[in-house]
């Protein structure tokens, strides 16, 4: 979980009770067994027309949040397709001769 008491962290690389893992974010991983201290956490989604947003909140604060913005003027593109795709499944390949 993040957190907000960065001179713990510290101390905890200094004393080599950790290491890091990504520095952007700063990540540190422990090495020592912690106790089970759990927070709970609400995940939330909302999927519009143009934007999809992602979400994960404690009682405090926000731990996670994702915003996309959905691509514009996808249904002409779509009714090209369709329009050729009709197009081909109609189209006569083989003919019987007239005469």
């Amino acid at each position: 979980m993040p957190t907000q008491k960065f001179g713990m962290a510290k101390h905890f690389l200094d004393d080599g009770k950790a290491v890091p893992i990504k520095t952007r974010p700063f990540t540190i991983q422990l090495t020592f067994a912690t106790s089970h201290h759990t927070q709970k956490v609400t995940f939330g989604n909302n999927t519009g027309y143009k934007n999809v947003k992602v979400f994960a909140v404690t009682a405090k604060a926000a731990v996670y949040s994702l915003g996309i913005e959905l691509l514009k003027g996808i249904k002409q593109p779509l009714i090209k397709r369709r329009k050729y795709r009709r197009q081909s499944r109609n189209r006569l390949r083989y003919c019987e001769k007239i005469f």
